[in-house]
């Protein structure tokens, strides 16, 4: 009788064991959870863009709704709750970040931070830049479950600049507007170019311009080409140009 008091305790342990086992290999293949991808503990400086025109110089950056988020130095976005998203950059006046790594998958864009005034005041605002060209526009900037989601706009940073006007050829009856002609203008950035190509009218226009020259490119295959070192922008700016048959 005795015998069988003193063996309870320890089938039970056995038991108890046993089952921990069971559990714990039931689990052998089961990962450990994970804090989430997208936020980052680590601390790291805010990037600084400076204002080619003002001098101004903010770590806040606009998007398209006038929400103000910051990028840091170690390629986080931080989001307007201050929570930090990886594997996100911008690169703007007074700061180059990451301009040749991974696009926005949602956009296809790289970001770019292009200055405008509004309420009298510089401000920053979020552009995209799709490789060749930057077209200008104000980017959305929304948080889904998946991260970070970027989305064009048609508005383009308040306060800034159009250059505009009209292609053509001489002809015995007159200018004649070129379809299709493209124009090239050293960006914002002087990194790349913005680019516009005329309608059927021979009408182009550049938007989100400030003020200052830059090397601006009128051609078409076929016409000689028009470089000129220095077309100025101050305000809404008007430049024709004609190109000749080779």
């Amino acid at each position: 009788m005795s015998r069988l008091v003193t063996n309870q305790p320890l089938a039970a342990i056995a038991a108890l064991v046993l089952t921990i086992g069971m559990v714990a290999c039931g689990n052998r293949n089961t990962p450990a959870p994970s804090a989430p991808s997208v936020v980052s503990s680590q601390p790291a400086t805010l990037a600084v863009f400076t204002d080619p025109v003002s001098g101004l110089s903010t770590s806040d950056v606009r998007d398209a709704q006038g929400n103000v988020v910051h990028f840091t130095t170690a390629n986080e976005l931080v989001w307007m709750d201050g929570t930090h998203l990886t594997g996100h950059s911008a690169t703007g006046p007074g700061y180059r970040g990451t301009v040749n790594g991974t696009a926005e998958a949602s956009c296809q864009c790289w970001l770019i931070v292009r200055f405008g005034a509004a309420d009298g005041e510089r401000r920053a605002y979020l552009t995209g830049d799709v490789g060749h060209s930057n077209p200008g526009t104000v980017v959305n900037l929304e948080l889904a479950d998946k991260g970070l989601v970027v989305s064009w706009s048609d508005l383009f940073p308040p306060g800034t600049y159009t250059l505009s006007g009209v292609i053509t050829e001489a002809t015995e009856t007159g200018p004649v507007p070129i379809e299709n002609a493209e124009v090239w203008r050293v960006d914002e950035e002087q990194s790349g170019w913005d680019h516009h190509a005329t309608d059927k009218n021979g009408f182009y226009q550049l938007h989100g311009l400030s003020s200052g020259s830059r090397e601006t490119s009128f051609s078409k295959a076929g016409y000689q080409s028009v470089d000129l070192r220095d077309v100025p922008v101050n305000g809404d700016t008007r430049f024709d140009a004609q190109l000749v048959r080779r």
